[in-house]
């Protein structure tokens, strides 16, 4: 569970990396795709799986660890 939770919050968090990238590096904003309630929805999808995890952490350390 922990591996698993912990790269797809890195993903989701990779969002935000290459938005601001691609910004910097192209003039014309045509290049990247839109998402509606952009800077809200993967933050909140990266809250609540990071609040799911310390969950798990607390009430049972065993099934965090194996999985």
């Amino acid at each position: 569970m922990f591996f698993d939770s912990i790269s797809l919050i890195a993903a989701a968090g990779a969002i935000f990396i290459l938005r601001n990238r691609a910004k910097k590096n192209e003039t014309d904003e045509s290049g990247i795709f839109k998402l509606k309630l952009y800077p809200w929805l993967p933050g909140v999808y990266i809250l609540v799986y990071t609040l799911v995890n310390i969950s798990v952490f607390v009430s049972n350390k065993e099934a965090f660890g194996w999985g």
